[in-house]
């Protein structure tokens, strides 16, 4: 994430009960800069000073750092809230990347179906300017079985407020982590 949002003076406080569960990024004895995530019914809402989003999916920390794409994907499937705005140029800069990251992961087995349906797919998707919705129509039916949806250039730079939240999702999940290895090592 670019957010550089520092975390180190906000308190994680949690409430867990039959409803809901609740993670808190606060800072002490304030209400600024704070982040509320919150379980409910199967779904994330995330509230607070970053603006008020909410996920299709429920959020577990302790895991891995989050990512970003499938966390973009939750948003597009259970709402209508824009996570950017459509860049032509960035989505050449996203395609490029995913084509260098392609040829990087297959070293040298070029030979491997899914290498060559994957690139020639991406390679299709450079043809596309600065026109939305014919991309997203493209995408939809001609996406590769073997790509999952957070695998596919969006051509949308992440609003800011979405990366702060998404620094915020990594920093629960490595206090919640620590937290667990240190109960394990007691």
């Amino acid at each position: 994430m670019n957010s550089k949002m520092d975390w180190s003076k906000h308190q994680l406080i949690e409430e867990l009960n039959d409803t809901a569960k609740i993670w808190r990024l606060k800072k002490p004895d304030t209400s600024v800069q704070a982040v509320n995530f919150i379980n409910i019914d199967g779904a994330l809402l995330v509230t607070g000073d970053y603006g008020r989003w909410s996920f299709c999916r429920e959020f577990h920390p302790g895991g891995e750092d989050v990512s970003p794409h499938y966390w973009l994907e939750k948003i597009r499937i259970g709402s209508t809230q824009e996570t950017g705005d459509f860049d032509a140029k960035y989505l050449q800069e996203q395609i490029k990347d995913k084509i260098e990251t392609l040829i990087e992961t297959f070293e040298g087995d070029y030979q491997n179906e899914n290498f060559a349906e994957t690139l020639q797919f991406y390679k299709d998707l450079q043809d596309f300017d600065d026109i939305e919705p014919e991309y997203i129509s493209y995408v939809n039916g001609d996406k590769p079985s073997c790509l999952d949806w957070e695998d596919i250039p969006t051509g949308k730079k992440m609003n800011t407020s979405l990366e702060v939240i998404f620094d915020a999702f990594n920093e629960i999940n490595r206090r919640v982590k620590a937290r667990e290895g240190n109960n394990e090592n007691s």
